[in-house]
């Protein structure tokens, strides 16, 4: 029997990458056990969220790289990306150098946080010799427009009064700019491609927008958001062409606040959906190919799933290419009948009854591991009654 582990991380616990090891360490102790073998494919998995830089590494063979950046909060901070000099690619994750798990919770809030930083990593990559950025964009701290990273890059932006912001554009500073200048932006990232992998579908504006969906995560009040929606859109009408108005409609435009929106219409990045992109790069399909199941998974199990995220993907090619699927999650919150619809066979949490949630992420790849062995049994359960 071939089960494909694609798993997603589970956020703040489990890597990707580790959770899908798991199946492989749980299959080794049942190998003996079933008839006609077991095989474990690994292919960990990613949206554009955290881990997806280390997914993208380990299918794509980069190598680690270290820069000295500027975090969400203008301190100094060591970040990393991965380059892959056969391909002249690298992979940025923004959560590296401008993310909210850089930020006590105490401290968070996107008037102060830029992504200046992350800009700061896409200009190492280029000058490490890269000519194609995948920048995937989740865990942000940021609701900036990416106007941070552009100053990073090379972008001018002016007051009213004719002079030059220079410190790095906050979600509150934004409202300064009244004039922007990109030549020096366009010079050095001429012969680049960047693609944007947005983990969510949410446009820029609007009620599911960057503002008013994502800042309160991120320690905006009520009154707070309804600045930041008004910042961005007066920022985004600085991008020449009129793309500002273009791409703040796009699908993925309001992924980390705003960060792919800005490079999109400024810069001329490309927002990408985030699920299909890694599941290409991974080799996803391939890995399915005459596979009897497939099991994947993240934190949370919920209607998110559908809308963007790995788990999701990966059950949508599994039923597009006839493979059953199976989810192991830290909770589950779909009905039956909508994971069925989708070609999952078992939908369980792996966080025992009675387990609370810090026990439970301490111990994460534990549980993966003993759930993992109980899934492939029922599995193989399966496998054996429909071949009969």
């Amino acid at each position: 029997m071939k089960v494909v582990a694609a798993f997603n991380a589970f956020k703040g616990s489990v890597g990707a990458v580790q959770a899908c090891r798991c199946v492989s360490r749980a299959a080794r102790t049942l190998r003996r056990r079933i008839a006609g073998g077991l095989l474990v494919v690994e292919c960990p998995m990613a949206d554009g969220g955290d881990g997806t830089a280390e997914v993208l590494r380990r299918a794509l063979g980069g190598t680690w790289r270290r820069a000295r950046v500027t975090g969400p909060l203008g301190e100094m901070r060591e970040a990393r990306y991965v380059w892959c000099p056969a391909r002249r690619l690298a992979v940025v994750e923004m959560a590296q150098a401008s993310g909210i798990a850089l930020i006590e919770p105490r401290q968070r809030h996107p008037f102060a946080t830029t992504t200046f930083g992350a800009g700061e990593l896409v200009v190492a990559a280029v000058k490490a010799g890269a000519r194609r950025i995948v920048l995937g964009v989740g865990g942000s701290a940021t609701v900036d427009a990416g106007a941070g990273a552009l100053q990073a890059l090379g972008c001018r932006f002016f007051r009213a009064d004719g002079s030059e912001i220079c410190e790095p554009l906050t979600g509150l500073t934004i409202a300064e700019c009244v004039r922007a200048e990109c030549d020096a932006a366009r010079r050095l990232l001429r012969g680049v491609t960047i693609e944007v992998l947005c983990d969510v579908r949410n446009p820029m504006h609007g009620p599911c927008g960057a503002a008013r969906a994502f800042a309160p995560q991120k320690g905006a009040t009520p009154a707070d958001v309804e600045v930041l929606a008004c910042n961005l859109r007066s920022f985004m009408r600085l991008a020449p062409g009129g793309q500002g108005a273009r791409v703040a409609a796009e699908p993925g435009a309001g992924a980390a606040g705003g960060l792919g929106a800005g490079l999109a219409a400024f810069v001329g990045a490309r927002l990408v959906e985030g699920a299909p992109r890694v599941a290409e790069l991974t080799g996803l399909r391939r890995a399915l190919r005459g596979a009897d199941f497939v099991v994947t998974g993240e934190g949370a199990f919920d209607a998110q799933s559908f809308m963007g995220k790995a788990p999701g993907e990966v059950l949508r090619i599994a039923r597009e290419m006839g493979v059953p699927s199976a989810v192991l999650a830290g909770r589950v919150a779909v009905s039956r009948s909508t994971w069925r619809r989708r070609g999952c066979v078992i939908a369980r949490s792996i966080v025992p009854h009675g387990m609370n949630e810090a026990e439970a992420m301490e111990r994460g790849a534990e549980l993966v591991e003993v759930a993992a062995r109980q899934l492939l049994r029922d599995l193989t359960a399966l496998s054996r009654s429909s071949s009969r």
